[in-house]
């Protein structure tokens, strides 16, 4: 269940929190990116000096991608993981 617990966690860290308009959350979301990948976030201008072309803003691109989807499949991961210990195949739902 950590992962499951981790994976939320992560996800409830990049939902708009409390009072945040887009815009913020887009800012918030920018940064962590940032530290996270050392890329700064698509829409964000690139330094000049740091520019590399169009090969830079497929792989900015690629990595927000990745970086953006990775709470969710690792969610999906430790979810299946649970599901094949229980060795149902299917999800029941709870009331």
């Amino acid at each position: 269940m950590g992962a499951v617990l981790s994976a939320a966690i992560r996800i409830d860290g990049r939902c708009a929190q409390d009072g945040e308009g887009p815009l913020d959350r887009f800012e918030r979301m920018a940064a962590l990116f940032q530290k996270e990948t050392g890329f700064m976030a698509p829409g964000k201008d690139s330094p000049a000096a740091g520019y590399a072309g169009e090969a830079h803003e497929r792989e900015r691109q690629e990595a927000w991608k990745a970086w953006s989807n990775a709470p969710f499949d690792e969610l999906r991961t430790a979810l299946n993981n649970i599901r094949a210990a229980s060795g149902s195949p299917e999800w029941k739902e709870v009331p």
